[in-house]
Formats: C-alpha cells, structure tokens, sequence
C-alpha cells in the first residue's frame, strides 16, 4: 500500500505520474478526492480514538503507525503530501526486502547542526525551541556531520517485529 496524509489546507493531494496497479493508494484527508483519482479515501471512522486530534498530529500519528491501519498489507510506503511520485515505487520494496524500514538520505544536509540554520530561515520551529534540542544534542556529544535521512518517503515491513518497535 503507497498511503498519505493531508488535513486542513497544509497540502493538495497529488496525483501520482506513475500508477503501479499491484498496489493501493490510500490519502487520509479532509479534502475531496477528485473523480478519476487513484487515492482512494481512508475511512478513520473505526479509529474514534483518534478524533480529538488536531491536523497536524493525527498526519503524524498516521505517518509513524501505518501498521494499524494496513494489518493487511505485508509492507507500505508513505509519501508527505506535498510529492508528487513521477516512478513506480514499488522497486523501493524490492531492494529494501528483509528490512524493517528504508528511508534515504538528505540530499542538502549531512548535519543536525547546519540543518539547524535551514529550519530557522524557513521560520519552521521557534527558535528558542530549537535551540534547546541542539543544546541538548550537543551535550550529549552528538558528533557534526553524523548524516541526515529524509522521511518524505518511508518504506515499512509490516511483517517485521522491528518496524513496531522503530
């Protein structure tokens, strides 16, 4: 299953170019899906633990626990709502058969300390926030340029133990 989340107006939904008919395609969305898309639309009626959360934390909560929601499907991958997937994403699956997760890495930053300056320019998080959790990081010793993964696209096992306990 390829699966994404959008509420409120934070993204469009986003037609894939390339359609693998193997898999299923799942938005969870307040949005109208259009005629014709290949997203079909995820009913969270049967999840009412889940109503009182705001848009931002129930996309989180469905983008780090597709296994509730596709007991039924051996693996998933999720997209953010703001790709658009140009090729098939199903060879993702392939190469990353027997893991319990693959993501990849950060085509722009190496390092949390540099990403830092990226996520202050965009005005993404308060600063004073952000400069407590690098505080924090460097305290603990976390070395520079130890490598970011990017998590606009995740590949999960379901089958595997380990992608719960990730």
């Amino acid at each position: 299953v390829v699966y994404t989340a959008i509420y409120g107006k934070y993204d469009t939904l986003k037609e894939p170019l390339f359609i693998n008919d193997n898999l299923d395609y799942y938005a969870f969305t307040d949005q109208n899906i259009p005629k014709g898309s290949v997203w079909k639309k995820f009913d969270l009626s049967f999840f009412p633990e889940l109503k009182n959360f705001d848009a931002y934390h129930l996309s989180k909560y469905i983008k780090l626990f597709p296994y509730k929601f596709f007991s039924k499907y051996d693996f998933s991958i999720w997209v953010d709502g703001n790709v658009q997937l140009i090729a098939d994403t199903y060879p993702l699956a392939i190469r990353a058969e027997g893991s319990a997760m693959a993501t990849y890495e950060n085509p722009f930053h190496d390092c949390i300390f540099t990403e830092r300056n990226h996520v202050l320019y965009f005005n993404r998080v308060p600063k004073v926030e952000l400069d407590r959790q690098i505080c924090d990081y460097e305290k603990a010793g976390f070395p520079r340029h130890f490598g970011m993964r990017e998590f606009s696209i995740i590949y999960r096992n379901h089958q595997n133990d380990e992608c719960k306990e990730i």
